[in-house]
């Protein structure tokens, strides 16, 4: 049973862009304006239409898709009941993640499921919270397993484990063997800062406030999106940051990097898997689902 004409339709509807569409689905802009051809031939109607910029569904196209995704839907859930008949759990799982949650999460939780279902096929792809909401919302992934707080309201949200936000400075810093680093101290020195922990609340940004800071006043002498190079940045002694605890347990663990005590209490925020329950979960990821609920991290600290 072939389903991917319908796929490929859908997601010309859904990215409104038929070079996003091919981007997504792995194939050239000509292979798909080939694929809708082709469509159209034979149903004898137009099925799209450029408005704008974008591409917009006539109504004989609004009408295939809305039966297109019925049938693919029909078509998932029809192999899933074989598979789970013959007691087989394979097929495809996406998951969609933030960089710090699929370095430092994901492998040890995908190595123990592949353990027990070498079937399924799982793929991971780093998105930023936007494209994790309009892929969930296009059921082109089936989690996002991330840190990230998402815009927009789920009936599905499982906490995994939580993280902690620290500060951290190279072994040799002048503040390093104090019990406690006074708030007023830190902008005496320089800080390298990952961009997006300043631009998202919740992050650096929430730290320094907590510990009675603008993040304003701070001595930023470095800025990137890479809290890895954040990191080595402050083993070389380039300046203090602010970083997942989980994304430097290794350097802290070796004696290069050493945490920095500045808050009264810890400053936490959550792994944790998100759904949509308007979107048909597979049986892959229903198992994935309940193995998940049942798991054990090793918490490297």
């Amino acid at each position: 049973m072939e389903d991917h004409k319908l796929q490929v339709f859908c997601a010309v509807i859904e990215h409104e862009s038929f070079s996003r569409a091919a981007e997504a689905k792995f194939l050239t802009q000509s292979a798909i304006s080939h694929l809708i051809k082709g469509l159209e031939k034979d149903l004898g109607t137009p099925l799209l239409y450029r408005h704008t910029r974008a591409v917009k569904p006539t109504r004989a196209g609004a009408v295939f898709y809305r039966h297109a995704k019925k049938i693919l839907s029909d078509y998932k859930r029809l192999t899933e009941d074989i598979h789970e008949l013959l007691h087989q759990v394979k097929g495809p799982l996406h998951i969609g993640s933030d960089a710090i949650t699929a370095v430092y999460l994901l492998p040890q939780l995908i190595y123990q499921f592949k353990l027990l279902y070498n079937e399924v096929i799982i793929q991971v792809s780093i998105k930023n919270p936007e494209k994790m909401v309009q892929d969930l919302n296009n059921a082109e992934i089936d989690f996002a397993v991330t840190l990230e707080t998402l815009p927009e309201k789920y009936c599905f949200e499982e906490e995994l484990i939580k993280d902690e936000i620290v500060l951290i400075g190279p072994e040799n810093h002048p503040l390093a063997g104090r019990a406690q680093v006074l708030p007023g101290e830190l902008s005496r020195y320089p800080f390298v800062l990952a961009a997006s922990s300043i631009e998202r609340p919740g992050f650096a940004d929430t730290f320094f406030h907590n510990i009675g800071i603008d993040p304003k006043s701070l001595n930023v002498v470095m800025m990137t999106d890479s809290q890895n190079l954040a990191i080595k940045m402050v083993k070389y002694g380039i300046g203090l940051s602010v970083v997942s605890k989980w994304a430097v347990f290794r350097e802290v663990r070796e004696g290069a990097v050493i945490i920095l005590n500045a808050s009264q209490e810890n400053i936490l925020r959550k792994f944790k898997m998100i759904r949509l329950d308007k979107i048909p979960i597979t049986a892959a990821a229903r198992i994935f689902l309940e193995f998940t609920k049942n798991y054990s991290f090793f918490v490297p600290f």
